[in-house]
């Protein structure tokens, strides 16, 4: 499964890896790798499953709940 924030989650662990360790492109690492991989494998999941639709209204409707607050 993957919507928006799925993706968004896995872009912010990677971001958080390299920002923690240091790492770049010059710099081989294979935690970086893997947190690279899943970010990836989640972008190319966006919207090809059959409860995508659901997941992405049933996120937004707890977030606009959890912003009106």
């Amino acid at each position: 499964m993957s919507i928006v924030a799925d993706i968004k989650r896995e872009k912010h662990a990677y971001d958080q890896h390299v920002a923690r360790h240091g790492c770049s492109q010059l710099k081989r690492c294979p935690e970086r790798a893997s947190f690279w991989q899943k970010w990836m494998d989640a972008a190319k999941r966006w919207g090809t499953e059959s409860d995508d639709d659901q997941r992405q209204r049933d996120h937004y409707l707890r977030n606009v709940k959890k912003a009106a607050a």
